[in-house]
């Protein structure tokens, strides 16, 4: 019982440090708001249902929120200032073109075939046809049960009133705490992934953007018919936990929702952070959220080196999407990264002997501008247990393009977010949750490398049958090949040493001895290579993990998968 006490503290100590990191990874994941007024993206039904009531979303196509080619450098009206007093001085918006270049069609990934090495480079494959729709079952709640003390939360970040789409969540992050292992993991959702919403807690009701799920619910007058647990102060959230929880396969145990203003708010209250720029950029941004209060663009520079930023500028730093001059900040890894450091001043910032007087001002922040249906413990308390979890480890993965997600094509040219597989399902990804759920070390290098088997056995077929299964337990493979056979298995490291946790997973998960691991003669920062020797014949597992029930999938309402054709 003493224990048990003991997590359940631990927990409420978790909560308050995951809760003053997550307002700076909610509120920088989302990127400058340039939506039509009222909703964004209207939902997909299998059979719409009649909403007499309801005020339908308008007609329109989403933007692309995953990539932006950058404009021309030429753009730039003014001259990069030398220091961050100058660059904190930009207040004048400057106005720029307002169409946002669209991103490159991505291809769909072959699957997985043997080829002999050397290998040559093959033409990309063409967009395919969607999938025939098919309806699965969604149950409403957890899908896992938590080990004692661990605990999870959905965090919301959204525009708030004045906003155009005020409560789309364009930021979604879940945050899994465990205070026995003084761990926090936090997987980056991408807004744009097409799930099946249930609002009536049945087979999905619809088809949408992950992002409209606790907009809708938000709006009474959408979808009437709604179950109890869709309706009231906590209904919006129950609905986007549920969605989230049922496409990842683990549990969702609680939400927090909250705005820009508070993200602002908590940087100026710790006195602003301070974050070592690691590249001098300029990028576009807008000079007020709500076009019709002010349509205009402004330029937003930061300079290499080390800067102090209030709320504004942290915010700016952190939300910048369109770069105009510097290609290593183009693109969601690079914006991922500028999070992760603001995330991490954010903590050292709180946690210094200032941070922590001013926790119960920040704390006050969270209660007025937040929604939750987590018990935010006593602010008394708080402050004496914080410093016990200064050294928390914080990790951190990320669905997107650069490992399992594909782009697509909805209804109306809108650009969307599936599974990376023929079949639209979200099991390989919810296989990857679950093993991040269990062990963030490994979780996290599975989402960043990609795992090559090489045939060297002499057995035809036999790398293709084991990436199968690897990519079913959640790896992200590579196509297979074939080379010359050899005695012994072993792994080559291309990872520049970053392969090890899962080189010592292959051997479990595969049925094999513990595998050498050597460094390969190139370095390829994101795959290792399992080569498959005559010593793991009969060895190997090939078999696939039993099928699951109630895996959701993503075909309603696709017209491509592969690319985007608006």
């Amino acid at each position: 019982m003493k224990q048990n006490r003991n997590y359940r503290r631990m927990a409420r100590l978790a909560i308050a440090c995951v809760f003053v990191a997550a307002i700076a990874s909610l509120l920088a994941a989302c990127g400058p708001l340039q939506l039509p007024l009222g909703w964004l993206n209207p939902p997909s039904s299998e059979q719409a249902p009649a909403q007499p009531n309801a005020v339908a979303p308008t007609e329109g196509v989403a933007e692309p929120a995953e990539e932006a080619a950058a404009p021309a450098a030429e753009a730039i009206p003014e001259e990069i200032p030398e220091t961050a007093e100058e660059a904190a001085a930009i207040d004048e918006p400057t106005p720029i073109a307002a169409d946002t270049p669209e991103p490159e069609p991505t291809d769909t990934p072959a699957e997985p075939t043997e080829t002999t090495v050397p290998t040559t480079p093959t033409a990309a494959a063409t967009a395919t046809a969607a999938p025939t729709p098919t309806a699965t079952s969604i149950p409403v709640g957890p899908i896992l049960s938590n080990p004692d003390g661990q605990f999870t939360m959905l965090l919301l970040g959204y525009g708030g009133p004045g906003h155009d789409g005020p409560y789309l969540t364009d930021s979604m992050m879940v945050v899994i705490a465990n205070p026995a292992k003084k761990t926090v993991t936090m997987l980056s959702l991408a807004r744009d992934s097409w799930v099946p919403l249930s609002y009536t807690g049945g087979k999905p009701n619809t088809y949408d953007k992950i992002n409209t799920a606790y907009a809708y619910a938000h709006d009474t007058r959408l979808y009437t018919n709604r179950i109890a647990r869709y309706k009231g102060g906590n209904g919006a959230g129950n609905m986007a936990k549920d969605t989230v929880s049922q496409i990842l396969g683990i549990p969702i145990d609680y939400y927090v929702a909250i705005d820009f203003t508070s993200f602002k708010s908590v940087v100026d209250t710790l006195g602003g952070i301070d974050v070592n720029v690691p590249n001098t950029f300029s990028a576009r941004y807008p000079a007020n959220d709500n076009p019709d209060i002010n349509p205009a663009w402004t330029v937003v520079r930061f300079t290499k080196g080390p800067q102090h930023l209030n709320g504004t500028r942290a915010l700016q730093y952190a939300r910048a999407r369109e770069v105009l001059d510097n290609s290593a900040e183009v693109g969601d890894f690079a914006r991922a990264t500028r999070q992760r450091l603001i995330i991490s001043a954010i903590k050292d910032r709180t946690l210094q002997p200032a941070g922590l007087l001013r926790l119960p001002q920040l704390l006050a922040i969270a209660k007025r501008s937040s929604v939750t249906d987590y018990p935010l413990p006593a602010v008394a308390n708080l402050a004496g247990m914080v410093t016990s979890w200064g050294d928390v480890k914080f990790y951190q993965a990320a669905l997107s393009t650069n490992n399992y997600l594909q782009a697509g094509t909805g209804r109306g040219g809108t650009y969307i977010l599936l599974p990376r597989n023929n079949a639209l399902s979200w099991g390989e990804i919810r296989a990857f949750a679950r093993r991040l759920w269990q062990n963030p070390t490994l979780g996290t290098a599975q989402s960043q490398t990609e795992v090559m088997v090489i045939n060297r056995s002499g057995q035809d077929g036999l790398a293709g049958q084991v990436t199968a299964r690897l990519r079913a337990l959640g790896y992200e493979v590579d196509t297979p090949e074939t080379g010359a056979v050899k005695a012994t298995s072993g792994v080559v490291d291309q990872s520049g040493g970053k392969g090890g946790a899962l080189a010592a997973a292959l051997g479990p998960d595969l049925g094999l001895p513990t595998l050498k691991m050597t460094a390969g003669s190139r370095t390829d920062p994101g795959r290792i290579v399992l080569e498959l020797g005559k010593d793991a014949l009969g060895v190997v597992r090939t078999d696939l993990p039993p099928a699951e029930s109630g895996v959701p999938t993503s075909t309603v309402g696709v017209e491509h998968v592969g690319s985007w054709s608006p």
